[in-house]
C-alpha cells in the first residue's frame, strides 16, 4: 500500500472509533436542588458570615476560569452560576494512540439568610480514556459521584466502570483564597486520579485536579 494511502486509512479509522473515547454530555442539576440533595449535603455547603453573595459567586467563577480557561463556559444569574467544562486529548503510550476526554457540569447557589450567607456547590461528571485498538476495553471510564450513574433520557452516560464521591475540598481552599479568607492556595497533589482520603477514608475524585484540568498558581503570584 502506498505511503499516501496508509495515511488516509490511519485517519479514517481513527475518525471513525472517536466517537467511542468521548465522553457523554452530563446533563445540568437543576440550582434548586443543590439545597435539597443529600447526597454529600454536609461536603456541599459552608457558611460565611461576611460574604456577599456577588463575591461568592465572582470568586466561584474565578476558580473555574482559573481550572478551565475558554474550555470553562459559564453562566451567571443574580444568585447562581452554572459552568460546563469539556476539554479532550489525545496521547501515544508504547506507540498505541489514546483520547482522554472530560466533561463537567458545575452549579454554585448562595442564599442571603439572617446569619449571613450560604454557598452550595454541585457537580457532576465524567472522565473517560480510550484506547484506539479495536475490541479493547477502556483505561478509564469514571462518572462522579455516585448518583451521576442515574439514567437521564436523551444524555445517558456511557456505561460506568466507577462511580465515585466528588472531593470539594480544593474548590472550597480556593473560594476561601479568593474572598481573602484563607491565605493558602491549594494547589493538586501529584499522583493518582482517585485518592483515599485520610479523614473521610472513602476513594474520592477531585474534579479540580483531574489531568485534563488546569492547576493554576495562586492569582498573582507571577506578578510578585
Amino acid at each position: 500500500m502506498k505511503p499516501g494511502l496508509m495515511l488516509a486509512f490511519v485517519v479514517i479509522a481513527f475518525a471513525l472509533v472517536s466517537g467511542c473515547a468521548s465522553v457523554s454530555r452530563p446533563y445540568p442539576v437543576a440550582a434548586e436542588r443543590c439545597w435539597t440533595d443529600p447526597e454529600q449535603r454536609g461536603e456541599r455547603i459552608r457558611h460565611y458570615p461576611a460574604v456577599t453573595e456577588e463575591q461568592a459567586l465572582g470568586a466561584a467563577e474565578r476558580l473555574l476560569r482559573l481550572a478551565g480557561g475558554s474550555d470553562m463556559t459559564i453562566v451567571r444569574t443574580q444568585r447562581s452560576l452554572s459552568a460546563e467544562f469539556h476539554r479532550e486529548r489525545m496521547f501515544y503510550l508504547f506507540l498505541v494512540a489514546h483520547s482522554a476526554s472530560v466533561w463537567d457540569h458545575w452549579n454554585v447557589t448562595t442564599r442571603q439568610e439572617a446569619d449571613g450567607l450560604r454557598v452550595c456547590v454541585q457537580m457532576r461528571g465524567q472522565t473517560f480514556t480510550d484506547t484506539f485498538v479495536f475490541g479493547a476495553e477502556p483505561m478509564t471510564n469514571v462518572v462522579y459521584p455516585a448518583s451521576a450513574t442515574e439514567r437521564d433520557p436523551g444524555k445517558r452516560f456511557k456505561p460506568p466502570a466507577h462511580a465515585y464521591p466528588v472531593d470539594f475540598d480544593t474548590f472550597w481552599a480556593r473560594l476561601e483564597h479568593l474572598l481573602g479568607l484563607n491565605l493558602a492556595w491549594a494547589n493538586c497533589p501529584s499522583g493518582d486520579l482517585i485518592r483515599t482520603h485520610a479523614t473521610r477514608g472513602r476513594k474520592e475524585l477531585n474534579p479540580l485536579c483531574h489531568t485534563l484540568v488546569d492547576d493554576p498558581s495562586p492569582p498573582g503570584a507571577d506578578k510578585r
